[in-house]
């Protein structure tokens, strides 16, 4: 008689076709082929029936789950809950560090427990899903730019933090895979969601928390401003709340059957509660796009309503528009309104009494638009390579840049992560990224075009309503990936709700899944084996080498934290050195090289000229030289730090040695300098270092030439301006410098860094009355002026004008509040002694030093 064939009962039971059986086996079908199936099932029923069989030819038996899977469930499950809330206790980037941590760490467990799954079984479960594969053109991308890029590690694996390596992306679509094929099962996505809002819930009651009591106090250091939190960014902390206010309102209003009026109180409460403390984020981008989400989840239910209503043979009912996701819609388009006038009338005001205001600065469209241009002049194809934005950005920002106080600002992307895949990896990287975004919202069409079959009487949410709220969770997040860069909690949601997505389109037969058996005695079976035992390898190599980046985060952090805490440069020296031996980081390199500069300095300032000291010295500086030149010459030449740092190597040596060898190390710097100048062009601080080296060298034309090439890419540079007024003394060049700069001052009179280079000019003259007029004109153009600002207290001081230079140094002191110098001058202000008593003498007076007594707002000291 001829077999029966049953389609997939459930995830537990699977019919098995003894007569046939065929190591390929698709376990789903397309909604489209099941009437067909039915028909054919009922009448080879009809036949079975009339023929009166013995015995069957079909078995059920239960798919047993290893466990190994089982494992892997639960780790997905603590992975979803403390993504967004797990931090380390470190000293630098507590946050990025604790998530980053933990996704290697739990994706490189994930990788290993699925294969073990897979050999155990002797079998492999894929989706079919356009959406996956056009995920995998985005891994090959990927990988192709990491390789052509000119650094590849720095591309493929980068330190741990950065989110655009080859290694997150490909770790992250492994997770969207095993989320697509592991949570077709019933209950995992709801139980999922409830993880989501649990961590919401957490994430959101610490901020409160830390708003009112402050949680410096339980962990010293970590979160130093009301904006701090446990997400990551400001932004992404709104991001996240958004999200789950979107899952709780859909879920809510989605809720049917049993229970459902205390379901619905139970998330609307919660959406509620993420709202308001929303509310307290003045970024109208999240307003934006959680009131676009909104508007399509209120649209949603209002059509719902409506048609069940037609099929009742009700009228309309108002209760049908005033609805709770109503209701969210209209806070939300409230705050997009709020948002958009100039003057914020509610939100900016909120966060401003909550004290989370803040500025957060990144590259706009056409700065981004502007370095891909760039980029494309000569890497048009793969771009400059993964995770290498931050080198486009100081090799190609636009000039204009320089002009604001962000103008040493760097940026690991510009307007939004996909944006700038197009800089990093070149056309085929922004095509996959495009098709991979247009597989995703064909999904959605599919998902929202079709009709709602599937309404849950009991009380289990509905597979339907789970896809549709997945997809625009997912929607939500991928939205900020194009409009901003969200980081890798933002990130990582995005690709386990897409895979959501996937499982569910299964679930409901919108796509398909395949599996593959491997048979022992057969040889695809001992290939399988053959390929599990490889990969079972390559994982646990993959472990110890993410092991080995993990512990020098950690042995760098302990560094920083032991060398600023105590000045123990052997003890940070040798936490250092660890470091640098299980990962190559030119950051390591660095901070090395700095520290042995450091004891250095220590060496030679110590009484004494003894032998020992004479051997520190010496074997300092050889340290120094070779960090510096390892970082520089071979782990990141792109990296114009690298080269800045060997450049202050040689500078620093050049008065400890004799003059022959004093030329050899002033034309290492200057040529270490002029490698970071080809690096970052538009950066005016390596043209100020090459002046200081030629001011040493007593080449002052030299360093006037080396000085207005600063002063030509940042007019406003402060450090070339005082540097520039000191040579003009120098060399007796004052009268002309001054008649000079008084043309200039005539011609752009609202230009604050021409009065203040003025006023220094008039000060080295004893123009005391010219210099103070110059000064406060400088002030009243920029009142944040901090140079400005000491001066003209200096000044006030001088003339007997006691009250008016204390609120001249209380001013210098809000941007500078650590400054001792500072501290020390409003100390004697207010006890009427001089304002420079006890500083100058025994120092040298403000106008004669080295730099500016004091540091501008995004200006350091040079």
């Amino acid at each position: 008689m001829d077999v029966i064939k049953k389609r997939k009962k459930s995830d537990n039971e699977i019919k098995i076709d003894i007569s046939n059986k065929t190591d390929f086996i698709d376990v789903s079908a397309p909604a489209e082929t099941e009437a067909a199936e039915k028909f054919e099932d009922e009448s080879m029923a009809e036949v079975a029936r009339a023929e009166q069989p013995a015995a069957p030819d079909v078995q059920t038996v239960k798919e047993k789950k290893t466990i190994w899977e089982k494992i892997l469930v639960k780790i997905f499950y603590a992975l979803i809950l403390l993504m967004p809330l797990f931090v380390l206790p470190l000293s630098a980037s507590p946050v990025s560090a604790g998530k980053s941590v933990l996704f290697y760490g739990a994706g490189v467990s994930l990788l290993f427990l699925w294969l073990m799954a897979g050999f155990q079984k002797r079998k492999i479960s894929f989706p079919k899903s356009f959406l996956l594969y056009a995920s995998w053109l985005m891994a090959l991308a990927w990988l192709a730019a990491s390789f052509f890029a000119d650094n590849p590690a720095l591309s493929l694996t980068g330190k741990i933090y950065e989110t655009d390596t080859f290694a997150f992306l490909a770790l992250a679509l492994f997770m969207m895979f095993l989320a697509s094929v592991y949570f077709q099962k019933e209950n995992r996505v709801p139980n999922a969601y409830k993880i989501i809002f649990a961590s919401a819930l957490a994430a959101a009651l610490f901020q409160i928390a830390h708003l009112f009591f402050g949680a410096g106090a339980i962990i010293p250091g970590m979160f130093p401003l009301k904006n701090s939190n446990l997400v990551g960014g400001w932004t992404d902390f709104s991001i996240f709340l958004g999200f789950a206010a979107i899952l709780a309102t859909f879920s809510g209003a989605a809720s049917r059957g049993e229970n459902a009026g205390k379901k619905k109180k139970i998330l609307y409460i919660l959406a509620a509660l993420f709202i308001a403390t929303l509310a307290f984020s003045a970024s109208f981008l999240v307003w934006t796009i959680f009131c676009a989400v909104s508007f399509v989840v209120f649209l949603y239910f209002f059509l719902e309503n409506i048609a069940e209503r037609k099929l009742e043979r009700k009228g309309f009912s108002y209760k049908t528009v005033l609805s709770f996701p109503f209701f969210i819609f209209l806070i939300s388009a409230f705050f997009v309104g709020d948002g958009s006038l100039n003057n914020s009338l509610f939100a900016s005001k909120l966060s401003g009494l909550a004290g989370t205001s803040f500025v957060e600065v990144r590259p706009d469209w056409s700065a981004t638009k502007h370095v891909i241009g760039e980029v494309f002049k000569t890497d048009s194809v793969l771009g400059s390579g993964p995770n290498t934005f931050s080198y486009d950005w100081i090799k190609f920002k636009p000039l204009a840049v320089n002009a604001t106080m962000f103008w040493n600002a760097r940026f690991s992307s510009g307007v939004g992560y996909f944006p700038s895949v197009v800089a990093t990896a070149g056309i085929v990287g922004g095509l996959a990224a495009a098709i991979f975004l247009a597989a995703f919202l064909v999904c959605g069409a599919k998902i929202f075009s079709r009709k709602s079959e599937n309404r849950s009487g009991g009380s289990a949410p509905s597979a339907d309503n789970l896809l549709k709220s997945s997809f625009l969770g997912a929607a939500y997040l991928w939205s900020f990936e194009v409009f901003y860069s969200g980081g890798l909690a933002v990130l990582f949601l995005a690709f386990i709700f897409t895979g959501f997505v996937v499982a569910l389109m299964i679930k409901e037969k919108i796509t398909r899944s395949a599996e593959k058996t491997f048979e022992r005695k057969t040889k695809s079976g001992f290939a399988h084996s053959a390929v599990s035992i490889i990969l079972l390898l390559g994982a646990v190599s993959l472990g110890y080498f993410y092991f080995q980046k993990i512990s020098a985060v950690y042995a760098y952090n302990k560094a920083v934290s032991v060398f600023s805490r105590t000045g123990d440069a052997e003890k940070a020296s040798a936490l250092l050195e660890k470091a640098a031996k299980m990962d190559k980081q030119d950051e390591y390199y660095r901070l090395l090289s700095e520290i042995n500069l450091v004891r250095l300095g220590q060496a030679v300032s110590g009484s004494g000229k003894d032998a020992s000291k004479a051997s520190v010295a010496e074997a300092s500086l050889a340290s120094a030289i070779k960090y510096a030149s390892e970082a520089a010459l071979k782990l990141n030449p792109a990296e114009p730090a690298n080269w800045m740092q060997l450049g202050k190597i040689y500078e620093a040596v050049m008065p400890l040695i004799d003059p022959q060898k004093s030329q050899e190390a002033e034309a290492s710097a200057i040529n270490a300098y002029a490698a970071a100048i080809s690096q970052s062009p538009s950066d005016p601080s390596p043209f100020l270092a090459a002046a200081r080296v030629a001011i040493n060298r007593d080449k002052l034309e030299e360093a006037k030439k080396y000085l207005q090439s600063s002063l030509s890419l940042k007019p406003n540079f402060v450090s070339a301006l005082f540097m520039l007024a000191q040579i003009e003394a120098q060399s007796g060049n004052l009268n002309e410098a001054i008649a000079a700069t008084e043309q200039a001052a005539s011609s752009s009179q609202n230009d604050p860094s021409i009065f203040f280079q003025l006023g220094l000019l008039y000060y080295q003259a004893k123009e005391i009355n010219l210099a103070r007029l110059a000064f406060e004109r400088a002030v009243l153009l920029d009142g944040n002026y901090a140079n400005a600002r000491y001066f003209l207290g200096i000044i006030y001081d001088k003339q007997g004008m006691k009250e008016q230079a204390l609120a001249q140094f209380e001013s210098v002191a809000q941007t500078n509040p650590d400054n001792e110098e500072v501290k020390k001058i409003i100390g004697n202000l207010k006890s009427d002694r001089s304002a420079l008593n006890e500083i100058s003498p025994p120092g040298k007076s403000p106008e004669k030093r080295a730099e500016p007594p004091v540091e501008e707002e995004g200006e350091e000291s040079q």
